[in-house]
């Protein structure tokens, strides 16, 4: 049971920190990615209202319209930035409790999966002794067909526990992006 558990706490302790690793790189580059945005954002706003600014000097009234009109624009693009930039940070923040979820679910199937092997190798070392000790044609029969049935019963209850923890790895993985699209879709229909 130990070197099994040992093995698995190996593969689970490497997939954790894959996946620590990938998500800090993910979360770095996004991150970077959205302050480029920013900053090319503003500089382009920058850039027109210098421009505005310059091309309506002769006329006052012109440069103040034009000026209140890109100072509107740029507060609502601003706002808009920013919501999109709490949307990303929320969809990186599903991402990542999904992932750690999913992680979650596999170390679990893991851990049963080495319990099994462990169980179903101990079974068939009591088979081989159980047979072995047979004296008569019609007692190998008798333990042939039990341990059949033990063996058939043991992988029909294995195969049911497995079914259920994969669904449960993927209803934890997936709930998290199932939230955010929810919030997506009830933004649209209150932006209508």
């Amino acid at each position: 049971m130990s070197a099994a558990k040992t093995t698995a706490d190996k593969i689970a302790n490497v997939g954790n920190e894959a996946v620590q690793d990938a998500t800090q790189d993910a979360m770095a580059k996004g991150m970077s990615s959205l302050n480029d945005m920013t900053s090319n954002a503003r500089q382009s706003v920058d850039a027109a209202i210098a421009s505005v600014t310059a091309a309506a000097a002769g006329n006052e009234a012109v440069h103040d319209a034009m000026e209140k009109g890109l100072h509107d624009a740029m507060e609502k693009g601003m706002s808009g930035l920013n919501d999109m930039t709490s949307n990303y940070r929320k969809n990186l923040e599903a991402m990542i409790a999904s992932v750690t979820a999913a992680a979650k679910g596999a170390e679990a199937l893991s851990f049963d999966t080495v319990a099994f092997s462990k169980v179903a190798m101990e079974r068939q070392t009591a088979a081989v002794q159980s047979l072995a000790s047979v004296r008569s044609l019609q007692e190998l029969m008798e333990v042939q067909t039990d341990l059949a049935k033990t063996h058939a019963e043991a992988y029909v209850a294995q195969m049911g526990k497995t079914t259920e923890l994969m669904t449960s790895l993927f209803r934890a993985a997936f709930q998290p992006f199932n939230a955010r699209m929810t919030a997506a879709v009830e933004s649209v229909q209150s932006a209508r």
